[in-house]
């Protein structure tokens, strides 16, 4: 039977907590419980045994993030003309590429005779046209931060791999990780004060949640 202790602990740290109440129909909380399918599915689908293995399959892990994050990165840029303060400080595609560098001469595990790595997502974001939708892309991608200590502290024990040495975008916020994202909630519930726009954002956040399980699943 295989083994899901890792990626349910994962899970359990990276699921952002509720605190809206259960008759809110805007905000943060409702965006979890629109994309709690979505989130389960990426669970799923992600195999961080896998990833998380060797020093190879990380190479690709972060080479295949740094497309669909970096496709992310000019969406989200596109559509906030006034971005909050934890934008500004949020980790981007060019965290990953540091990462990359300080792992440089690793070559990925689905590297092909071009060098290539193996891509199966598009990674596309030119349907974010609207800063509700990039707050529903935003909502996953700092959401995942969450889970980055667990996930930092296995490259580390297993590949000896650290913050400094091609970890610092899985180590992402660090001990301020819980203030950062009390800060993304409450710019959530700010914009999204309408059904309109949660709902919006909702669908932004599933279609993120879909391209995160298109490009980190089904490894080999």
């Amino acid at each position: 039977m295989e083994d899901n202790s890792l990626a349910m602990s994962i899970a359990a740290t990276e699921r952002p907590l509720e605190t809206a109440p259960p008759a809110s129909v805007t905000g943060a909380g409702a965006l979890r419980r629109a994309t709690a399918g979505a989130h389960a599915a990426v669970e799923k689908a992600v195999d961080w045994n896998y990833w998380l293995g060797g020093r190879s399959p990380y190479v690709e892990f972060l080479q295949r993030l740094t497309r669909l994050i970096g496709a992310a990165d000019a969406a989200n840029e596109s559509q906030l003309a006034s971005p909050p303060e934890w934008f500004r400080r949020r980790r981007t595609a060019e965290t990953i590429r540091r990462d990359l560098s300080s792992l440089a001469g690793e070559p990925a595990a689905g590297a092909g005779r071009s060098g290539t790595p193996r891509d199966k997502s598009d990674a596309g974001f030119d349907w974010v046209d609207c800063s509700a939708k990039a707050a529903g892309v935003l909502y996953v991608l700092e959401g995942s931060a969450q889970g980055g200590a667990i996930l930092a502290k296995i490259v580390q024990d297993r590949l000896g791999v650290t913050r400094d040495t091609g970890g610092a975008y899985l180590y992402g916020y660090g001990p301020g990780a819980h203030e950062h994202w009390s800060q993304v909630r409450r710019w959530l519930d700010q914009l999204l004060a309408t059904p309109e726009e949660t709902a919006n954002a909702a669908a932004a956040a599933n279609r993120t949640f879909n391209l995160y399980a298109e490009c980190l699943g089904a490894p080999k």
